[in-house]
C-alpha cells in the first residue's frame, strides 16, 4: 500500500500496490484488502499473490499475539498461613512444625509478600515506594516488636488528623 496524502487523521487515501484501486481508509480496511478478508466496506485484492498473502497472514497474527494483554495470575488472598497457638506446648509445636519452617517461618512469608504485591498492584502504587526509607523503615519495625491487637491506620486517619 502507498499513501496518496500525508495530511488528516487516522484515514488516509491509500492506493493498492497489487491491483492499483484506491480508497480512502485505516489500518484495518488496508489490512481487510491485503489478507482478502470480507467486509462490507472493502472489496478484497485479486491480484495479491499467494506467497505475500501468506506472509502477511503470518506477520498479522504475529503482531496480534504480541498485542494481547497477557494474564499475570496471582495469588489468592484466601490462604492465610497457619500461625501455632499458644495453647499447645512448646512439645507439641516441635512435632507439628519442621524445624526450618519453624524458624524462617516461610508461608507465613511467602503470604505476606503476596500481600505486599497484592497492595501495590491493586493499588496502582509505583514501585519506587519499596525503595523509600519510610516504607522500608515500616516492615523492619514491625518485623522486630511484636505489637498484639495493632490495626494499620485507616483511609480516614491518613487523610485527615495523621496527614
Amino acid at each position: 500500500m502507498s499513501r496518496v496524502d500525508e495530511v488528516g487523521g487516522g484515514n488516509r487515501r491509500c492506493k493498492c500496490n497489487f491491483c492499483q484501486s484506491e480508497f480512502k481508509g485505516s489500518y484495518n480496511k488496508v489490512k481487510n484488502h491485503l489478507l482478502r478478508l470480507r467486509t462490507f466496506s472493502m472489496k478484497p485484492c485479486t491480484t495479491v499473490t499467494e506467497t505475500y498473502l501468506r506472509e502477511m497472514v503470518r506477520v498479522v497474527t504475529e503482531s496480534e499475539k504480541r498485542a494481547k494483554p497477557k494474564h499475570v495470575p496471582l495469588p489468592s488472598g484466601s490462604i492465610i498461613p497457619a500461625v501455632p497457638s499458644n495453647s499447645m506446648d512448646s512439645k507439641e509445636q516441635k512435632f507439628r512444625i519442621g524445624s526450618l519452617e519453624k524458624a524462617f517461618q516461610m508461608e507465613a512469608r511467602d503470604w505476606l509478600n503476596c500481600e505486599i504485591v497484592r497492595m501495590f498492584y491493586f493499588g496502582g502504587l509505583l514501585f519506587h515506594l519499596a525503595r523509600n526509607p519510610h516504607y522500608i523503615n515500616t516492615f523492619m519495625f514491625v518485623a522486630n516488636h511484636h505489637l498484639d491487637g495493632f490495626i494499620s491506620s485507616g483511609y480516614d486517619a491518613l487523610r485527615t488528623i495523621l496527614l
